[in-house]
C-alpha cells in the first residue's frame, strides 16, 4: 500500500492536537487576564460605593443631630416664647 501525501498519519494528528492545545492555552490565558481586570474593576467600584455609603451615613447623622436640636431645644424655646406674650 503506497502512502499518499494527503494521508493522515499519527504524526500529522499529533501536530494538529499540539497546535489546538497551544491555541487553547493562549485563549485560557486571555480569559484569565480579562477576569483579573474585571475583578480589579469590581474591587475599585466596591471601594467607591463604600466611600459614598460612609458619606451618606455622616450626612444622615448630621441631619439627625440638627433635627434633635430643633425638637429638643428650639421648639420648646419657641413654645415658651409664645406663652410669654
Amino acid at each position: 500500500m503506497a502512502k499518499k501525501d494527503n494521508d493522515i498519519t499519527p504524526a500529522v494528528l499529533l501536530q494538529h492536537i499540539q497546535a489546538m492545545e497551544k491555541r487553547l492555552v493562549v485563549r485560557m490565558e486571555d480569559v484569565r487576564v480579562g477576569l483579573k481586570a474585571d475583578v480589579r474593576a469590581v474591587g475599585e467600584r466596591v471601594v467607591l460605593v463604600e466611600k459614598k455609603v460612609d458619606l451618606a451615613r455622616v450626612q444622615i447623622g448630621n441631619i439627625d443631630e440638627r433635627l434633635d436640636d430643633v425638637e429638643v431645644v428650639q421648639v420648646p424655646m419657641l413654645k415658651k416664647a409664645v406663652r410669654m406674650r
